[in-house]
């Protein structure tokens, strides 16, 4: 084997090749390293010429240039995570004395990038086994360098496990390639990786065996007993949460628990299978579909101050000074930024544009509205964006939903909702960054937008569950990131200046900006309704007393939520003089639609087929559903007293066609509730204001109106069924129930659940049998009673 001490070569004084400034000098070189003693001493830059001088090549300046050239090539090797290859044991020894005898002093290899930690999981070191460093060679390998003292060889192999000595046994040729360093006296020169170090895997020289043990690929595999290593790669793939990769370009990538790609970072993708980008092929695109015309500036900045007066406040999704700074950067640099993107901002045109008249005179658009042809542009640009999507990408879609399902096409919408939703996990952004914020990795206002994205997402997508009806399964159990900062007046140093391009509205003074705790309140809400929702809606399996139980449980949270406001979020419903925020008032139209929804189940006495006896809490349900639609057409009428109609959100349509249903119903007992015609009619005429730029209203209203007809015609066939005159029957029942009440009862009661005949009752025994709920059909399903 190979070993200085066998060696006995006579060391000499000076070197046969002197360094560049002795040759100049004509003096006599030493050859020590770093410096020579003559540079030393006259404070020169010690160097060897690399040129030929027709003289035998230095065997010194030929394995410093292989030396750095493998730096290069190891670095290469482990930032892509390739597979080591394996060296010869005999070849690696003669490397070690090569080095050893030209005494160099390695460069010190670049700390590789550690994979960033996430809550969910620990940080770990970025090798593919992912290894702890549990013996002191290691631990030393990677102190600095400054600090470490050379050890015996006896002290340093006592340092080490059992594990560490039965490698050493096994690779002999190992323990030869090791003494020589100790020996040498040279250990402290290589406290760094050496040049090779992709290939051979290990920090130091003393721990070439433990590394072999430990790194795949390197030689003969020796059996490993440390438990302690065994039970960390166990822990590894028994994980049960993901973890999250920040690429070269700053874009950050979730991999979930069961992904097998959160075990190791991966290098970031070479974009070759990008065939497409918005920058080279999106006006190609655009001007395939018709849709290439150049947009006046003006125009975009018109309807960007549109959506960002009376839509961003409700949404909260964007930050406008990072929109503007990132938009900018795109246009004039050139530059690439994952805040910004064209469909993003033909997003905001659109949903600005709602709020202007369907066509402009310097923008050829026809056949299609201001709106769509904006709409029409960031779908086309999303088509390519989606190749390689960033957090512009979500807010764009989050945008694009609720302009669809205005326009009716609610599929569409649910899908943008939903793709946005899932984006929003794919990007990480429902990860908190606390920590990379606090290493420099990511910046804090970013971290902020990426929060205030996620939690929009979320709680749009909550919302138009119950518009348009259909089911929300997000599980708030993943999510990590904590929930949107709570604001007081103190910080609210923002105004929202109402803009409408015109003179309109133009007496109205700034108001203090509450945005943020507008959408931190909003988000509380949204979770108050998830379990309440999910439990309700859509599953049949689950008995009537059991969402009873669930009801009773998490209702009281809904309740309080209004006195939980602060005090600038608060409002009487009796004070129209008062200045609000206009997301102000879509907050609370929120919660009242919220109580609808919450309570519309318990509002019929048939449920499950079951004719329920228990009226104790039947006429509060129907009180508090039927109070919340007042007080939504109550909010609308103060809206559109100070702001107008026309600069509702999309979302409002759904919360007054829920409202408008409820007070039709209230119509059955104009006692108990006289105002219910007045409150619908100002629901009736919003949506008829609201229908002038978004079909779904006009659909509402169209809807509603068939409604109320039909009910009416069901109210004449119940009162002539009874074959009493109606004004009798009045008078014998309480005002809870109506003559319409019964005459449901005789369709549907007298059907499923066998009764005593009407010849076998007195008046009073069949009035009082016949108290059933207006609403009862609809729960039951029995539509053709409306035939």
């Amino acid at each position: 084997m190979v070993s200085c001490e066998s060696s006995s070569e006579i060391k000499r004084r000076n070197v046969t090749t002197a360094c560049a400034p002795c040759r100049t000098s004509k003096i006599k070189c030493d050859g020590l390293s770093p410096a020579c003693t003559s540079c030393m001493l006259k404070g020169r830059d010690c160097h060897y010429a690399l040129k030929d001088d027709r003289r035998k090549l230095s065997l010194r300046v030929a394995v410093e240039i292989l030396a750095d050239r493998v730096t290069q090539l190891g670095d290469f090797i482990e930032d892509n995570s390739l597979e080591l290859p394996d060296m010869d044991k005999d070849n690696e020894a003669l490397v070690v004395k090569i080095l050893c005898q030209a005494k160099l002093v390695l460069p010190r290899r670049r700390n590789r990038f550690s994979k960033p930690t996430s809550p969910t999981m620990p940080q770990q070191d970025d090798t593919p086994t992912s290894l702890p460093l549990n013996s002191s060679a290691e631990r030393e390998s990677h102190s600095p360098p400054d600090t470490r003292t050379p050890k015996s060889p006896s002290h340093r192999d006592n340092g080490r496990d059992e594990n560490t000595t039965t490698a050493r046994s096994e690779h002999s040729s190992v323990n030869s390639a090791d003494s020589v360093y100790t020996d040498q006296g040279y250990a402290d020169h290589f406290n760094a990786q050496l040049p090779w170090g992709g290939m051979l895997a290990f920090s130091s020289p003393e721990s070439i065996a433990e590394s072999r043990t430990k790194i795949p690929g390197l030689g003969p595999q020796a059996p490993i007993n440390d438990m302690e290593t065994i039970d960390c790669l166990a822990e590894q793939l028994a994980a049960r949460v993901g973890s999250f990769d920040i690429g070269k370009s700053g874009q950050i990538r979730y991999h979930g628990p069961t992904s097998n790609f959160n075990l190791v970072r991966m290098p970031e993708p070479d974009k070759l299978t990008i065939h497409r980008t918005v920058r080279e092929h999106g006006q190609e695109c655009l001007s395939a579909l018709g849709l290439g015309q150049a947009v006046p500036f003006d125009l975009v900045q018109h309807l960007t101050n549109l959506f960002f007066t009376w839509q961003n406040p409700t949404l909260c999704i964007i930050n406008r000074p990072m929109f503007e700074k990132a938009r900018i950067d795109w246009f004039s640099n050139a530059r690439e930024t994952p805040v910004f993107s064209d469909a993003l901002l033909n997003s905001i045109c659109a949903a600005g544009a709602t709020l202007e008249a369907q066509y402009c005179p310097d923008l050829d658009t026809f056949p299609r509205s201001l709106s769509d042809f904006f709409a029409d542009r960031a779908k086309a640009l999303l088509e390519i964006e989606l190749d390689d999507p960033t957090v512009a990408t979500v807010q764009a879609m989050v945008i694009l939903s609720s302009h669809e399902i205005g326009c009716r096409r609610d599929t569409r919408g649910w899908l943008y909702s939903g793709m946005a939703v899932r984006l929003a996990f794919d990007l990480a952004l429902h990860i908190d960054l606390s920590q990379d914020v606090a290493k420099g990795l990511v910046p804090q206002e970013e971290a902020d937008l990426r929060r205030n994205v996620f939690w929009s997402t979320y709680n749009a997508d909550c919302m138009w569950k119950y518009s348009v009806g259909r089911p929300c399964y997000i599980n708030l159990g993943d999510v990590t990131i904590s929930r949107p900062t709570k604001r007081t007046d103190a910080h609210a140093t923002e105004e929202w200046t109402p803009y409408t391009g015109s003179e309109r509205l133009t007496g109205l003074i700034p108001l203090p900006d509450f945005a943020e705790e507008v959408h931190r309140q909003r988000t509380i809400l949204c979770e108050i309704l998830a379990p309440l929702t999910y439990g309700l809606y859509g599953r049949h399996t689950v008995p009537l007393s059991a969402i009873q139980n669930l009801n009773a449980r998490y209702s009281e949270a809904l309740q309080n939520w209004p006195d939980n406001l602060p005090l600038n979020l608060k409002l009487h419903l009796d004070d129209r003089e008062t200045k609000h925020l206009p997301h102000v008032f879509f907050l609370h139209i929120q919660y009242h639609q919220s109580v609808i929804n919450v309570y519309r189940p318990f509002l019929s006495r048939v449920a499950d087929n079951i004719l329920l006896s228990d009226y104790s809490n039947l006429l509060q349900f129907r009180s508090l559903c039927i109070e919340s639609a007042a007080a939504i057409a109550k909010l609308i009428g103060i809206h559109g007293t100070h702001y107008g109609i026309r600069y509702l959100n999309a979302q409002v349509v759904g919360s007054v066609c829920s409202a408008a249903l409820m007070l039709i119903f209230a119509l059955a007992d104009k006692n108990r509730y006289p105002k219910a015609a007045h409150h619908l009619g100002v629901c009736l005429s919003a949506l008829d204001e609201l229908s002038v730029s978004m079909e779904s209203a006009r659909k509402s209203r169209v809807f509603l109106t068939l409604l109320q007809r039909q009910w009416g015609a069901q109210l004449r066939r119940a009162r002539l069924s009874l074959k009493v005159p109606y004004t009798a029957l009045d008078s014998s029942i309480d005002t809870v129930y109506t003559g319409l009440d019964m005459g449901i009862l005789d369709q549907v009661g007298a059907r499923q659940f066998p009764q005593p005949g009407p010849r076998q009752m007195d008046m009073a025994a069949l009035v009082d049998s016949r108290k059933t709920s207006l609403m009862d059909w609809m729960h039951t399903g029995d539509n053709g009673l409306l035939a």
